[in-house]
Formats: structure tokens, sequence, C-alpha cells
């Protein structure tokens, strides 16, 4: 029985370290698809030196920094066709950019103020700020440059469109953000003219997405992720999503001259910022990014530990606040190292800026993007898309997100039931051919009561002799493992569906939430915060119904496998304690589904002779091999011949 235990050991090890890889590490960064040429290897992802001066350029002092001029400010909006606006655009002469995004048709957590996509304070430059390296301009490619800052605004009355134009070296730089009707994109045109007698050899860089704040409400942070799009070999765009804390140091692209996007995504937003057409993208050489410390948790967490503004923290605080706070992400888009301007010679480069929710029917509407694909959660991807298909599906019939789940419950329960029942019916078998041969095993024990070795050698040689497997009695282990996926993929769909985020049931105000019963309580519960959370309890309690309901076998040492599962999932109680109310609300349902399933499946047995004092019974009966004959669970229909006859 030592190896059983072994196994039992190593099996319960395997299921911690599943959870671990599903629920807490970070997504696996998906291959990319299509057919690439070959490339040679990347270098190592180091910034690079601005280019080299134009022939005969004289090389500039050091450039003292433009100092602000007062600030110019416009609204571009976008209405939807007798609905509220989509799209809240502010945009300003500061930097020549967009400086906040809103989304007023979806809502703030509290439900009480329109959705902010993008901050005013999101800690990095502006969405579309531009920055350009010639021999008369100082270049910073994180933070910009002076020379780039104070542009002269012009914005149309109806808040349909914006320009901005800005003159550097005798180029002229003209930037126009158009709104789109009825769309979650806006159209940008990017335009430099050559008004100088000389030519002009300039790159530039422009502000993809950045600063996008965590939806993640148990772990903020978790949910950032780095979106980028390049050329396949197909000539298609193959998407890619990389977590935010993956990222070290500076991120360029790894193909180069292939960049088509470039964007950040929260769990149910993205933001992305692509090439429109061909002659743009083929001009576009990289997609960069890097990660800096989000300035809103820093705040949180200041005020959380401190009671004060991260500014009035001392140096040590700062250091724990800034340790503890989680990494957003600035994004941008490289030009080619040299684009000729001839005197008087103009180019225009078109992006589409995409600033909108993650749904699917909403990301179809740019097939050329292939945006669909940023929506990657794992390797269970298909079946998250399942079950939030599933999921509408049965909100369409029951009206309530709720129930939507629940009823999600009974079909996962109805799919794995003819396992469930063949594993119940063989521990059954297995604890009524242990009770038959209880005797010889008490025999055994008495007999070689000072040789565990030997007892084992003759108890395993029993157990064969009366063709017992004792694996029979890993079921419970079996189903667990069979639900890991589900889990995960529902975890998954309550996450990143938009339809469940401040969606109700019963007490619960946000199914993507935990049920928060009484928040905040006037004291701490050690270990669980200051939410009383009345889910993980009712889950806990139906969990060790459960495992009371169950045969209780005779051999002690599966009595104390019983056990252990018993803790097991008053451990997962814990674990989940704080986890969304409608990922407890699926367990609950599970339980109380099982311990149903439980019954019948028992009452389906009894006709093999199979049942809770089954083993009792064959015990009284006397020892020697138990010759039992498998039947089926679910007797046949009879057939017209046989009601003849």
């Amino acid at each position: 029985m030592d190896s059983f235990r072994f196994v039992i050991a190593l099996a319960l090890c395997m299921l911690i370290m599943v959870g671990w890889t599903l629920f807490f590490q970070p997504k696996p960064q998906p291959v990319p698809q299509g057919n690439l040429p070959p490339v040679p290897a990347a270098a190592p992802q180091a910034p690079r030196p601005p280019p080299p001066p134009a022939l005969g350029a004289v090389q500039p002092p050091p450039l003292i920094a433009e100092a602000d001029q007062p600030e110019q400010t416009a609204e571009i909006s976008i209405n939807g066709a007798g609905e509220p606006e989509r799209l809240k655009l502010k945009v300003s002469s500061r930097e020549g950019g967009i400086s906040g995004v809103w989304l007023p048709r979806y809502r703030t957590r509290d439900g009480k103020d329109p959705l902010v996509l993008i901050p005013e304070d999101a800690g990095a430059a502006a969405l579309l700020g531009l920055w350009i390296d010639q021999p008369t301009v100082q270049f910073d490619r994180r933070k910009g440059h002076g020379a780039l800052r104070n542009w002269a605004l012009e914005a149309a009355p109806d808040k349909g469109s914006a320009a901005f134009t800005k003159e550097i070296d005798g180029v002229l730089v003209r930037k126009e953000i158009r709104a789109i009707k009825d769309r979650y994109h806006v159209e940008v045109s990017l335009v430099l003219e050559n008004r100088s007698a000389e030519n002009r050899q300039l790159h530039y860089r422009i502000q993809g997405p950045s600063g996008m704040p965590s939806e993640s409400l148990r772990t903020p942070g978790t949910d950032l992720n780095l979106v980028w799009g390049d050329r396949g070999g197909d000539g298609a765009t193959v998407n890619n999503v990389l977590t935010v804390s993956s990222i070290k140091g500076d991120w360029v692209s790894p193909y180069a001259d292939r960049i088509v996007l470039v964007g950040s995504s929260n769990n149910y937003f993205a933001g992305v910022l692509a090439g429109a057409d061909p002659q743009t993208q083929g001009q576009l050489k990289s997609g960069h990014a890097d990660t800096f410390t989000d300035p809103r948790n820093l705040e949180e967490l200041a005020r959380a530990e401190y009671k004060r503004p991260f500014g009035d923290l001392l140096p040590d605080e700062r250091s724990k606040v800034e340790g503890k706070a989680f990494k957003n992400v600035r994004t941008a888009i490289a030009s080619r190292d040299t684009i000729s301007l001839a005197p008087g010679a103009t180019v225009t480069h078109r992006f589409l800026l995409f600033l909108g929710p993650r749904e699917a029917k909403v990301l179809a509407e740019y097939p050329q993007f292939n945006l669909p694909e940023i929506n990657y959660y794992g390797w269970w991807t298909m079946l998250v898309k399942i079950f939030l298909q599933v999921l509408k599906g049965l909100h369409a019939v029951l009206f309530s997100w709720g129930l939507a789940i629940i009823g999600l419950t009974f079909i996962v329960r109805a799919c794995l039931h003819p396992i469930n029942r063949r594993q119940q019916a063989s521990m059954m078998r297995y604890q009524k051919k242990v009770g038959a041969i209880k005797p010889q095993m008490d025999a055994l024990k008495e007999r070689y009561a000072n040789n565990k070795v030997k007892m084992n050698q003759e108890v395993q040689k029993l157990f064969k002799e009366n063709h017992i497997n004792p694996g029979q009695m890993m079921g419970g282990c079996l189903m667990i493992f069979l639900q890991l996926p589900v889990w995960y993929a529902l975890y998954s769909s309550i996450e990143v569906s938009l339809d469940l985020r401040g969606a109700p049931f019963l007490w619960i105000t946000d199914l993507t939430q935990s049920d928060r019963l009484v928040a905040p309580l006037p004291f701490t519960i050690p270990f669980l915060g200051t939410d009383l959370n009345l889910l993980p309890f009712i889950y806990v309690i139906l969990t060790i119904l459960q495992q009371k309901m169950q045969p209780k076998p005779t051999d002690p040492q599966m009595q104390q496998q019983m056990r252990m599962m018993t803790f097991m999932m008053v451990f997962f109680g814990f674990i989940f304690y704080a986890f969304p109310a409608g990922f407890l609300l699926y367990f609950i349902a599970s339980a109380s589904i099982s311990m149903v399933e439980s019954k019948i499946i028992k009452k389906i047995l009894a006709r093999e002779g199979l049942g809770p004092n089954a083993g009792a019974l064959a015990a009284a009966g006397g020892a020697g091999p138990v010759p039992l004959v498998g039947q089926a669970l679910y007797p046949a229909k009879k057939t017209g011949e046989g009601k003849r006859k």
C-alpha cells in the first residue's frame, strides 16, 4: 500500500502544480501563425543609437527644451445611431496628440461615471505624440523632446476632427484625427512636407496606446498585455499577445520591416495603432515598448498604506510602495531609418487607431488586421470562446447572467456524468471486493505485524489473486483533473466577459467581483481581508456535505484519503475567497448538482448489488475470491420483439 500512497501524493502534487500554472503563471506568448519567411535571429533588444546626420550637416549644439506654451484642448466624439456616443477623445496642443480617452457606453465599476480607457494622468506620452530625430533636434525615445511640443491646434466645431501642425527645420508636420461614425476607431493622417531648399532625411516614432488602466480586481496589473501584429508570408496580419509582466527592459518587435500594429489591452478593452494601408505599412520598421510603474497604482498604495499622497512619502516609503506597484506599458511605432524628402516633396502616412471593447463582434469589423486574434487566453482559448458563446445563448433564454452560469454548470456536469457514474461504480466495486477479503487482510496484518514489508507484499498478492486494483479509488482525483480545464476556462470567461462585468445576481452587485455581502467590515478577517464574502462559506459547507454522502470505505487508508480530499475542498474555499462571484457560483451549483447526481447513481448501482453497505455485507459472507460480473448501469430499453414475448 506504500506504492498506492505514493501515487496519491504524486497526484496531489500534480494537481497543485497544474493549478498554479493555470491560475497564476503569466499567459504564454502564442507562436506566430502564418507562413513567415526565415529571418535571422533577433539581436539583443538594446536601445538603438540615433541615425547618423545627413551628409554635410553640422553637429547640433545641445538643445534647450522649448518652454511650454498655453495649452489648447478640444474634443472629438463618435456617436452611434440614436445611441450614446461610443468614443470620446480629448486632444491637446501640448504634445500634439490625444491626452484622454473615454468610452461613455461603458461605466466605471461603481456605475457612476463613463469608463476611462486612457486617463489624462496615464504616466506616458500623449497618444499619437510624435518625435523626429533630425540633425537639429535633440532625441529622447521615451520622453520625446521639447521641439515637438506646443503644436498649433485646429478643431472642427462639430467635434468630428482635429488637426495639429508644427514646422521643424523646414519640414511642416501635420497630424489630422478624424472620427468615423458608428465605429470604435479614428483615422489618423501624418503629412510631412519639406518646405526648405535642401533635401531632408528623417525618421519618426509615433506614440501608440499606453497607460491603460488594469481591470483585474484580485491582482491588479496581471491583465495588462502588449499587443502587436506582423505581416506573415501570405500578407495577412499575425497578431501576438505578451503579458506586460514578462517585458524586461526595452522591447522591439522581432521581425524588422514587418510591423503592422502595436497597442495594449486589459481584460475587457484594447487600444491598437495600425498602418491603415500597404503604402504606410511598407514605411514602418518596428514596434517598440517599455514598462513604467503605474502612477495611479502608486497613489492607491501610498494612500492605503501611509494615508498620504505618493509625493509626500519619505524615500524609504517610496521604495516600498514602488516595489509593490505594478508595471504598465508604453508603445510606439517607428518608421524606417530614413524618409527622404526633396525640396517641396510631401509624404503622407495613414493610420487607424482602434479604441474599444474586446468583444468578438466589434473586433470582427476589422478583418484586415485580424483583430479577433488579440483575444488570446492561453492554452484554453478555444474553450473560453465556447463558454462565452454558451453563456450568451443561455442568457438570451434565462435573462439572467447568474442563471446562465448555473445553466452552464448543468451542461458541464451532464457531459461529465458518464465518467462520474463509471468512477463511482468502480469505487463501489472496489469497496465490495475489499470488504469480501477483509478477514484475510486482518489475518495478514496480525501475522506480519512486525514485518511491514512482508505484510504489504502479501496484501498486494491477495489483491492480485482477487483481481482488486487500488487504482479504482483514484476516481475522485480523476474527476478533479478532468475539470481543471473547465475551471480555468470558466475563470477566464468570467474575467474577460464584458457582459458579466457589472452584472448583478441576488445580493451580488458584480459577478466579476467577490460577492461582498458586507463590505467593508469594521475589522479585518485574518488572511481574508475586510470584506465578508458569503459564497466561499456556502461552497465549503456543500463540499463537506458532499463528502459525507460518499460511501464510507472500510479500509483505514481509504478513510484517510477521504479525509484528505475533504481538507483539500476546505482549502480551496480559502483560496477562492476573493475570486469572482460568478466563479464561486459555478462551484456551488456544481456541488449541489453532484449531491443529487450521487443519489441517482446510487439507486442505479443498487440494481448491481452495489451500495454503501456492500462491503460490510460481503465481509459477512466469508473470504476467498469474489467473482463479480460487471452489469450495465442503465438497463437497455426493451425492443419490440421483447415486448411481444
